[in-house]
């Protein structure tokens, strides 16, 4: 009884000193390790620690998402689509899900399921719904030579040159070292309004794809690849169009020219 009357006043003491009061527990994160694996990109120890997890919380929406992208970053796409389907299961309007889902597609070339995930996107970000980044979203994790490159969608076109998508490289080091964007210069859209008058009248627009390379130093060199002269390409296309850009790119041949270049 002393005891509990004296945590009272300790208690009202912190109170009126202005503090506040957090219970220790309430501070650690339960999935704080698993977390720390993925953020390293430590795929296979993630998987593991969240496996392990799993056993004992197998309704966690969150375990079973994160779950879902280290299996993802092991490129075991079937069981990071069982993963994601069950967060959905748990929770349909986890857009986090879908979203990864569509990576999933895109890496397994289901295309109509690509397409559909994106569309289910896009509508819960029309009407705002939370949990979703207002410019876009990572599509497709693309594994090249053993390197590993990532796409991110932007919903309107984004930047200066109004971007659809960014392939992103990362150094070792985590830095930006070389990218290739789906790009819609203004600069060229006279020469796709005289060849296509109704279309760009009616907004739609030619993009281009353009690789950026930044040096040691900072530098930034572009060099252009490839024009969609006729209009904006199915991310199908694009992509195809980018792995052979950068197969090229490890035999040394980064001047390489996709047939529709001119």
């Amino acid at each position: 009884m002393r005891n509990l009357t004296r945590a009272k006043a300790m208690r009202a003491a912190i109170l009126l000193a202005g503090l506040s009061i957090v219970p220790c527990y309430a501070q650690i994160d339960p999935l704080l390790s698993g977390k720390q694996d993925l953020a390293r990109q430590d795929w296979a120890a993630a998987s593991d620690w969240f496996a392990g997890y799993l056993l004992d919380h197998p309704d966690s929406i969150e375990a079973t998402l994160l779950a879902g992208n280290a299996a993802l970053g092991l490129q075991q796409y079937e069981e990071a689509r069982g993963f994601y389907l069950r967060v959905l299961a748990l929770g349909p309007e986890t857009w986090s899900a879908h979203a990864n889902l569509a990576v999933v597609d895109a890496a397994t070339e289901r295309w109509s399921e690509f397409d559909e995930e994106r569309r289910i996107v896009r509508i819960a970000r029309d009407r705002n719904a939370p949990g979703l980044s207002p410019k876009g979203d990572v599509i497709d994790v693309l594994w090249v030579g053993g390197e590993r490159y990532t796409v991110r969608d932007y919903y309107e076109l984004d930047g200066r040159f109004h971007t659809r998508y960014n392939v992103l490289h990362f150094s070792p080091d985590r830095k930006l070292d070389f990218r290739i964007a789906c790009e819609s210069d203004d600069i060229d859209q006279r020469v796709f309004a005289e060849k296509h008058p109704t279309e760009a009248a009616a907004g739609q627009r030619s993009f281009s794809l353009d690789s950026y390379a930044t040096n040691s130093q900072g530098s930034v060199t572009q060099s252009l690849i490839k024009f969609y002269w006729d209009g904006e390409p199915t991310y199908e296309t694009a992509r195809a169009d980018v792995i052979a850009v950068l197969e090229g790119r490890l035999k040394g041949k980064m001047s390489v020219v996709l047939k529709g270049h001119e």
